[in-house]
């Protein structure tokens, strides 16, 4: 499942929480590849720009149709 970062540019952490180390920025648009099942509001991707794994906010992504 591919997602896409949509409204702005988006924090890519390690952990699935506002606290959780920021690995990275996403930008606007970026497809990320979908790991694993949501937790919480956050959702485990890979990010295929920096090669790195971790969360995202589920509220700034969105599924392409």
């Amino acid at each position: 499942l591919t997602l896409y970062i949509t409204t702005q540019p988006q924090h890519l952490r390690a952990e699935p929480a506002t606290d959780g180390e920021i690995l990275t920025v996403v930008a606007t648009g970026t497809s990320l590849t979908v790991t694993g099942s949501p937790v919480g509001d956050w959702i485990p991707v890979d990010d295929p720009v920096s090669g790195l794994s971790g969360y995202v906010s589920a509220q700034f992504v969105e599924v392409p149709s």
